[in-house]
């Protein structure tokens, strides 16, 4: 094999010779050839007269040319194809050491196998021998497998493109009558290239290797790169390298938009500015770049997402139906399912009846009954219903073709249209190729359909269409750099956390054994690497290259660059972006500039005081337990969330056992056990402090029951076993502990869930205490107030509830009782009062105990009609700090 290396400062790909085969490992290397060779076609039209018995030249990539040298008479099977086979090829004893249930388990096991036998083709590996016990486990398992999987693909008439490479079926008969062969800056042969080389040359192939470096860096005896020379020796197309760090992602983006501004600014003629990222898949900001559209950029996209996820959360319980509410919820956010469905506020409004009210699933009956058929969630249940029905590709294809005018909502324009049928078909032929003999065993009892909707998800996702997006910059992988010069280039994410890159393919072999066994290692891999960035670098006129130094992100410059920089006595620029540009930037207006010295971004008075009028409050104005607490507390959360009526306008389902669900369970647990007992009149259970966990259990268990569609199912085993036993313990416990504190009294009677309610005298407005006690126990000798607890703690509470009965707060024995913990304990101080300081206070001579305090407190309060907002330790988890701001400002700007 002839090989001729060209500098940094010449073209590799250029004056492209007909009559050849032209052999590129970068398929973006194969479009430039193409480009130039046409170019120069139309250059020469008119000067030359062509010669039309000349062959065109050919351009092949280098895994087509390989692939081509390998013929079968059998037909190929390629991508999800090959994934079917395998999981159909898997015998029992496999599926169990796997631990395969479904085909979606396999999906990455089929990736592994296929690439260790690629991997021992490519290097043309029969045996392998000194594994370690781990390692032959699976080495044996993989033979194994392979043989079911050849032998079914055998039966099937099929091959695969693994394990056609094979001596006998090499041929050379693909290349025509091409006698010649150049190859691309190809910088390392694997053993199986290597005797591709030796086969065509003993046929009588000439083979030409082009190779952009130094001689030096490439051995011609293993057809390997063993360095990358830079040396001042080296000539070099650059003229301009700037190196930046940054802090953050944004900076960085902000970086390359000022370059290219600056670019353009400059000369028109410059303006192409090249990007490219090592973070090219997972950059935070992506959505400012590139043009390529899938179908997965489309609605239709979207709404199937969202019907597989209702398919595959779909639950039956007590044997209906039910559809996961956290799942609708979740979905009827989006644009493509509320326009598909139609769906209208009014309905919304209904629908979020039932979000209020708790409920976890939805069955068909309760729909109906709660909305009606009308509602659109109805329209969603029963297209559900008949999509759980499908078990093959062709009904679901048949399924996806809508009407025409849908088609052309779902897909952006009927320029789409042929695309989508065209990817429609493709999936569909799975079925007629044999590999799959039903699909009532990949996916798992009762969920083929949703199986088969996900495997139609994955082949339409990145199922290219027509349109691009209207992005301001477009960039690319560093692997997708043409070996050309460049103008302007501009290399992003240059950090050690990218390149060279930490991810290694060490599935089964460690590196000794890669290195025993001839395998390219991880320091081949990154000489590659540094050989690419390297390259990139010396065939640009002007550079520009970025990385994130961040130590709290473990970030810094590649140790590539750092070399360019001592080589090239270059040094690094670290771009900061102040916290005036991040708020400018957020402003519809806004133009990143630099703050003056002395500029001040806000101005205006400082809103530390609210002002409110009484007029507008209600009249009789109503106050709670809760919204006397915030009065002592912050009477501007009062004022928003009980005045104002300001909440949280939120649709929102938690799939766990949440909080407040618990307490609601809880208070009616205790509520349902003690109604029991008052509806017999026999206290003795209360008085005596016994009362079996199996009557407690029974009560818990029908509340389970009726709240079957309100409680999760998710960890429902741990909720019934640890959680509802708990909450039974603590029934028992609260009965053992208030019978102590009666001390022999006998009880008269329950109050539970009691409304109290008293009238507060006030000149401006009629004022009402209103509230609602767990339990009273009217006793003997003194009445007990009983607050039920899964929360916080309040004993302000507590005196409320006695003032509203009883008149005063010291007339009664109030008690918490926490469930969770399972403690009864006294309120012994009155928390109804402070001092002039905003202490609490106890006011021994009893003047302050009734309402009175509470009437002041509120006087006070709509009297002045204004008040300040203090910072408190509380705030920062406030659910008004946005509202409020109490504080921000001064942070701000450092007062």
């Amino acid at each position: 094999m002839k090989i001729k290396y060209y500098s940094y400062t010449e073209e590799i790909i250029e004056d492209i010779e007909a009559g050849k085969i032209h052999i590129f490992p970068k398929s973006v290397d194969k479009s430039l050839a193409k480009e130039r060779y046409f170019e120069s076609l139309e250059e020469r039209k008119g000067r030359e007269i062509p010669n039309i018995f000349l062959k065109q030249p050919k351009f092949i990539g280098l895994g087509e040319f390989k692939t081509n040298l390998f013929l079968s008479d059998e037909m190929v099977l390629r991508e999800e194809k090959q994934v079917i086979a395998f999981y159909r090829s898997l015998s029992l004893k496999n599926r169990k050491e796997l631990g395969v249930e479904s085909y979606y388990d396999v999906i990455d096991i089929a990736a592994n196998f296929l690439n260790f036998f690629k991997l021992l083709k490519e290097y043309r590996l029969t045996e392998i021998k000194d594994l370690r016990k781990w390692q032959k486990k699976i080495y044996d398992m993989f033979l194994d497998i392979e043989k079911n999987y050849i032998k079914f693909l055998s039966d099937k008439n099929y091959t695969d493109p693994t394990f056609i490479k094979k001596d006998e079926n090499y041929s050379s008969k693909s290349l025509n009558e091409y006698r010649d062969i150049v190859i691309y800056n190809k910088i390392y042969f694997t053993p199986l290239e290597k005797w591709i080389v030796e086969r065509l040359e003993g046929e009588g192939f000439s083979i030409t290797l082009k190779l952009q470096m130094d001689k030096e860096d490439f051995c011609e005896e293993t057809l390997a790169m063993e360095g990358v020379n830079i040396g001042e020796k080296v000539s070099r197309t650059t003229e301009k390298i700037e190196i930046y760090t940054v802090d953050d992602e944004f900076t960085e983006l902000l970086k390359i938009l000022d370059t290219q501004n600056k670019i353009k600014d400059k000369n028109e003629k410059d303006m192409d500015v090249k990007i490219f990222d090592a973070n090219n898949e997972n950059y935070k900001y992506n959505n400012f770049f590139n043009g390529t559209r899938y179908i997965s950029d489309l609605p239709i996209f979207s709404l199937l997402e969202g019907l597989h996820k209702l398919l595959s959360t779909l639950e039956e319980i007590d044997g209906e139906l039910a559809l996961e509410l956290h799942t609708v919820v979740d979905i009827i956010k989006g644009d493509e399912i509320s326009k598909y469905y139609r769906i209208i506020p009014e309905e919304l409004e209904q629908f979020k009846v039932l979000v209020n009210e708790g409920y976890k699933y939805l069955t068909k009956y309760i729909i109906a009954e709660k909305l009606g058929e009308r509602n659109f969630i109805h329209r969603i249940f029963e297209d559900i219903e008949q999509m759980r029905t499908y078990d093959n590709l062709k009904k679901w294809t048949e399924e996806l073709t809508f009407s025409t005018e849908q088609l052309e909502k779902l897909l952006d324009g009927s320029e789409n249209v042929g695309k989508y049928f065209e990817a429609l078909s493709e999936i569909e032929v799975i079925e007629d190729l044999d590999v799959v003999d039903g699909w009532k065993n990949f996916f798992g009892y009762g969920k083929t359909s949703e199986g088969l909707l996900k495997l139609i998800l994955k082949y339409l996702e990145f199922k290219e269409i027509a349109g691009s997006h209207k992005t301001i910059l477009r960039k690319q992988s560093l692997e997708d750099i043409k070996t050309t010069k460049n103008k302007n280039l501009v290399l992003m994410n240059i950090s050690d956390s990218f390149i060279p890159q930490n991810k290694q393919n060490t599935f089964l072999f460690t590196e000794q054994q890669k290195k025993d066994l001839g395998i390219k290692s991880i320091d081949e891999i990154r000489l590659e690497e540094k050989y690419n960035l390297f390259r990139a670098v010396m065939t640009s006129e002007s550079i520009t290259i970025l990385a994130i130094k961040n130590i709290g992100l473990d970030s810094s410059l590649s140790p590539f660059i750092e070399e360019i920089m001592e080589q090239f006595e270059i040094k690094s620029r670290h771009l900061k972006q102040p916290l005036e540009n991040y708020l400018e930037l957020i402003k519809l207006d806004s133009k990143v500039k630099n703050i003056k010295e002395n500029e001040k971004l806000f101005e205006g008075k400082k809103p530390s005081e609210m002002k409110f009028e009484v007029e507008e409050l209600n009249d009789p104005f109503g106050v709670t337990a809760y919204m006397c607490d915030e009065l002592f507390n912050c009477k501007y959360k009062m004022y928003l969330r009980y005045l104002v009526k300001l909440s949280r306008e939120e649709l929102e389902v938690e799939m766990d056992l949440t909080r407040r669900e618990y307490g609601n369970l809880a208070h009616e647990l205790f509520e349902a056990v003690l109604k029991k007992i008052e509806s017999t009149k026999n206290y003795s259970l209360l008085e005596e402090g016994k009362i079996e966990v199996g009557i407690v259990m029974g009560v818990l268990e029908e509340l389970v029951g009726r709240r079957r569609l309100k409680l999760p199912k998710l960890n429902e085993r741990y909720y019934k076993e640890i959680i509802y036993k708990n909450l039974a313990d603590s029934v028992g416990e609260f009965f053992k502990k208030i019978s102590k504190e009666l001390r022999g009294e006998r009880i008269n009677g329950l109050l539970i869930e009691e409304f109290l309610e008293e009238t507060i005298k006030n000149k401006t407005i009629v004022i009402k205490g209103r509230a609602k006690a767990d339990l009273i126990i009217k006793a003997e000798k003194k009445d007990y107030i009983i607050d039920f607890k899964t929360g916080n703690m309040n004993e302000r509470q507590l005196d409320f509830y006695s003032i509203l009965y009883a008149g005063e707060a010291d007339l009664t024995e109030k008690y918490i009782f926490n469930v969770d913990m399972g403690n009864l304990e006294k309120s012994k101080k009155i928390k109804l009062v402070k001092d002039e300081n905003g202490r609490n206070k106890i006011d021994p001579d009893g003047k302050e105990k009734n309402l009175g305090v509470l009437e002041t407190k509120l006087k006070e309060f709509l009297n002045l009609g204004v008040f300040e907002r203090n910072k408190t330790s509380k705030c920062d988890r406030c659910e008004y700090l946005d509202i409020c701001k109490v504080g921000e400002l001064d942070e701000i700007k450092g007062e």
